[in-house]
């Protein structure tokens, strides 16, 4: 009788989600931005002061001090396309070195252009900012220094893709975080590695979850964002394959 009672315990317990908070989760997302796809791009500003560009091409240029800028090439340009010695990251400081070309010189002004709309006046059209993010409290009690190291890879951290569709916009971040703003104004930030959740619904209620979480199946507004994330995913499997 122990042992089934055991064994019943422990089936409870994997069913019962773990109690999460938004302080949980990783403290990054994209704050602003301005899609100016038409032309060039989508710049962006990260809730830790990183201003970044993810151009057209799919290239990205993020700024990891005031003049010094890290420059990534298109990730799906094979090798032998850019040169076996031609690195995939370039660092430059914009005030001392030459750029290795006059593509990644004209993406240096651009991205320049971007950052100074971006930080001049964050709500001047046809800049966008995110309606959720993590809670004001949390953002004041976990001040992050500008251009601080919180991604998984050498560097700022930034944004590995973005994209548009009818349902909002798609964010990869290169700390593994996936955000999506929707069309309704609300908002989901996904961090893939610790199966966390925070969504903001279009009236600005937050709230943190597990991905275990009953609310997945009783909160319609959580459930259809959570399908609306999935079907972006797809999407951003399916560009990264091409």
């Amino acid at each position: 009788a122990s042992r089934i009672a055991d064994e019943f315990d422990s089936l409870r317990l994997a069913r019962s989600p773990p109690k999460v908070t938004i302080a949980d989760f990783p403290h990054l997302w994209v704050k602003q931005w301005w899609d100016f796809t038409s032309k060039f791009g989508v710049g962006y500003v990260l809730s830790d002061g990183s201003v970044g560009v993810i151009f057209n091409d799919r290239s990205r240029l993020v700024f990891e001090s005031p003049t010094v800028v890290a420059y990534r090439v298109a990730p799906d340009i094979p090798a032998i396309e850019r040169g076996a010695s031609a690195p995939e990251t370039v660092r430059l400081d914009i005030e001392r070195d030459t750029p290795p070309d006059r593509d990644v010189n004209k993406k240096i002004t651009i991205a320049s252009s971007f950052r100074s709309r971006l930080l001049a006046d964050a709500d001047a059209k046809p800049i966008e900012t995110s309606r959720g993010g993590l809670s004001a409290a949390l953002s004041l009690s976990h001040t992050v220094a500008p251009y601080a190291t919180t991604s998984d890879e050498e560097g700022a951290p930034y944004v590995k893709d973005c994209f548009r569709t009818s349902k909002g916009v798609f964010w990869r971040l290169s700390n593994r975080t996936v955000q999506c703003n929707f069309v309704d104004g609300s908002e989901i930030l996904l961090a893939t590695a610790s199966r966390l959740v925070v969504f903001t619904d279009a009236s600005g209620k937050q709230g943190a979850h597990a991905l275990e979480d009953r609310a997945f199946e009783t909160d319609h507004d959580l459930r259809r964002a959570m399908r609306w994330t999935k079907d972006m995913i797809t999407v951003a499997t399916t560009r990264r394959a091409r």
